[in-house]
């Protein structure tokens, strides 16, 4: 992906911190429509989660998801929009300790 790549962009953070990005499966997918379907339903993201379960880079792809600026759409370590919404939830319901 380039540094303007809409991965980039999206996730709202600068260039340099997504280098992972060159390693991600997705980064080289003859289909990267799969990743921003116009629906995330069960039939549209399944072949993007597939890919995303073999990615050496997964654990930093849901890392940036969550920490993005906004929240990020369409397929992202395997994970939906709406599931990560249900992650952020959670971790903000979560008590941290002091």
């Amino acid at each position: 992906m380039t540094p303007n790549s809409p991965r980039r962009r999206e996730a709202g953070v600068p260039a340099p911190g997504l280098a992972w990005i060159e390693q991600a499966l997705c980064a080289h997918s003859p289909r990267p429509d799969r990743w921003h379907p116009e629906q995330e339903t069960e039939d549209t993201v399944y072949q993007a989660c597939v890919w995303c379960a073999a990615c050496p880079v997964a654990d930093q792809c849901l890392a940036t998801a969550l920490a993005a600026r906004r929240p990020v759409t369409g397929v992202w370590a395997g994970t939906t929009t709406r599931q990560r919404r249900r992650i952020r939830h959670r971790s903000a319901d979560t008590p941290h300790a002091a």
